[in-house]
């Protein structure tokens, strides 16, 4: 009788040991289960985030493009940055001033630049490849320098914000061989550079 009650208890204390045992396990996967629903939850937030940022990145691209009419610009995407190609913008035949009439196209420049608040903006300027490369460059950077006085004197964007560039005729976008060609090629580019781009 004793031996029988001593081996049911070895008996018993094994099946607890083991009862012990799986019960610690299921603990261990339940905190698993509820770690990776937690991180699938923060995976979602994050997502639906993304999203929504995505949403508004494109809403402020439409808004700067729907500025701009066929004659005054074509407006890009370039990454997370935007292109504003001044087309419509003149100067005087060789020279960095700018022609009259400018005012409402740049207007509309200031107010592209004022739907992204924070971001910085780098001026291009861009000639076609006639001339040397030394002057169309020093044009280019002087055209490009004149926009940015220009948006800071009379439009009251801080200076610090704009950076002017000059590239002469080493970035075409069209063939210098036609006149069409290097009209295109002639050109201011504005580009608006958010703080916190996102891509869409």
């Amino acid at each position: 009788y004793f031996s029988r009650l001593r081996e049911n208890e070895i008996r018993l204390r094994g099946e607890l040991a083991t009862s012990q045992a799986f019960n610690a396990a299921l603990e261990a996967e339940i905190r698993d289960l509820d770690q990776q629903l937690g991180n699938t939850s923060d995976e979602r937030q994050q997502l639906l985030l993304r999203l929504e940022e995505q949403a508004r990145a494109r809403e402020q691209f439409d808004q700067v493009r729907s500025l701009f009419g066929a004659f005054d610009a074509i407006v890009l995407r370039q990454t997370d940055d935007i292109v504003i190609r001044l087309i419509g913008l003149r100067f005087t035949s060789g020279s960095p001033k700018l022609s009259a009439g400018n005012g409402t196209l740049l207007k509309k420049v200031e107010a592209a630049i004022a739907i992204y608040p924070d971001s910085t903006i780098v001026i291009e300027g861009h000639t076609d490849s006639r001339g040397s490369d030394r002057n169309n460059k020093l044009l280019s950077e002087q055209r490009a320098q004149a926009v940015a006085n220009y948006l800071v004197a009379n439009m009251g964007i801080r200076a610090d914000r704009l950076t002017a560039v000059g590239f002469g005729a080493e970035k075409p976008v069209a063939n210098n061989e036609t006149d069409e060609g290097r009209e295109k090629n002639r050109r201011i580019d504005v580009i608006i550079k958010p703080k916190n781009g996102i891509s869409f």
